[in-house]
């Protein structure tokens, strides 16, 4: 039998790589901990009951979906990104300002009886790197009164916006700006 030198040497074959997958544990163990207690939370408050029997039910099946997610190896950046939970209360008091704020507008626009709107479609770059920040973003003009997010495609959001103010103020990449501090670590 030849040895995998001369095999190398012979057919001009490069030699099989190693490659070690390194999981940090304690990442997943926070990341299956995280996940535990949003599954537990929203059971406890989607029952309603807090009965001994209900309550344990709802740990023993928030235990086996955190099981069955890290078999599936699920736990990942994208599926849970606990790199964000820091900055995203920050982005949400934000998010919640905006969206009273074009509250406003919309029923200033709306009780006005010249009704000044001014429909605009526009596409603007794609705020985010990560396909969790793109749904942020989209999502986000979607929230605030008086725009609309239509597609994401190929790094281009499409948005109707009630007036031209609105897309004027999306051009302004406020709101990008905010999404990409969310990704900056």
């Amino acid at each position: 039998m030849t040895s995998l030198a001369s095999r190398v040497m012979r057919n001009r074959i490069s030699p099989p790589l190693k490659v070690e997958i390194v999981k940090n544990e304690d990442v997943e163990m926070f990341r299956s901990f995280m996940l535990f207690t949003v599954l537990l939370l929203v059971w406890l408050l989607w029952s309603g009951i807090y009965t001994p029997l209900l309550v344990g039910l709802g740990v023993l099946s928030s235990a086996a979906v955190v099981l069955l997610v890290r078999h599936l190896q699920f736990l990942d950046g994208e599926s849970m990104p606990t790199q964000l939970l820091k900055k995203i209360v920050f982005y949400w008091a934000w998010l919640f300002k905006e969206i009273i704020r074009s509250n406003i507008d919309v029923i200033r626009i709306v009780l006005n009886p010249k009704l000044p709107i001014s429909p605009t479609l526009i596409k603007i770059p794609c705020a985010g790197k990560t396909d969790v920040s793109k749904v942020i973003y989209g999502n986000s003009i979607s929230l605030t009164p008086g725009s609309v997010t239509i597609d994401i495609q190929e790094g281009q959001v499409t948005v109707h916006c009630l007036t031209k103010d609105g897309a004027e103020e999306l051009l302004a990449g406020k709101l990008a700006a905010r999404i990409r501090s969310l990704e900056e670590r």
